[in-house]
């Protein structure tokens, strides 16, 4: 099932890449099936990268796991979120961001995909930047 994801946008917060061409973004991305390692922002023109800042997952299915690839190299995760029942038998939401101590730069010309362990709705949110080299 593809991925539905916004358009995206200027982040209104200061950032501070390495380069004064960098161009920020900011993409919101949700599907009820994340299982084929779903694009969540497409690669770039040749000779420019996507710079991530930070990564937000979540989701209230019970033991989902995720991996965010570059194209379909592993990039970080697997990740396991867990869930609780309440005694009403609400499920809770499960939440993990990673943000990391310094911006990820993946391989030029190369995409930033999502991919779930199992069926199920996830939703992502990710900022960042897409600089030249």
């Amino acid at each position: 099932m593809a991925i539905t994801t916004n358009a995206p946008t200027v982040i209104d917060r200061e950032i501070t890449p390495h380069s004064t061409n960098a161009v920020a973004f900011a993409v919101n991305a949700y599907t009820a099936d994340c299982t084929g390692n779903e694009i969540l922002k497409a690669a770039p023109a040749a000779g420019y990268s996507i710079v991530i800042t930070q990564i937000t997952v979540d989701s209230a299915v019970s033991a989902m796991s995720f991996t965010v690839n570059a194209n379909a190299t592993a990039l970080y995760g697997p990740v396991t979120l867990s869930t609780e029942t309440t005694a009403a038998g609400y499920v809770t939401n499960c939440q993990h961001v990673w943000k990391p101590t310094r911006p990820v730069k993946l391989t030029a010309a190369t995409s930033l995909n999502l991919d779930a362990g199992k069926a199920g709705a996830i939703h992502c949110y990710v900022e960042g930047y897409v600089v030249a080299g």
